[in-house]
């Protein structure tokens, strides 16, 4: 069909480690090289779903604001 079977999702895991958030790119329409960028909040931080993760140490003081 042409899809991606090699899916990644990047969760960021929020301050005080009881939440995270999604960043996800999905295909706009069946068959489209264009995407869509869904970015959900979640109750949790690991997906029950994921086959492997890895952990990436932030630097200290580090935030999205200082991000550019």
């Amino acid at each position: 069909d042409g899809m991606s079977e090699n899916h990644w999702s990047i969760y960021l895991l929020l301050e005080g480690g009881r939440a995270s958030v999604r960043m996800n790119m999905r295909a706009a329409e069946y068959e489209s090289i264009t995407g869509i960028l869904e970015v959900i909040g979640y109750n949790y931080l690991l997906s029950t779903s994921a086959l492997r993760y890895w952990d990436f140490t932030m630097a200290s003081g580090v935030t999205v604001g200082k991000i550019k």
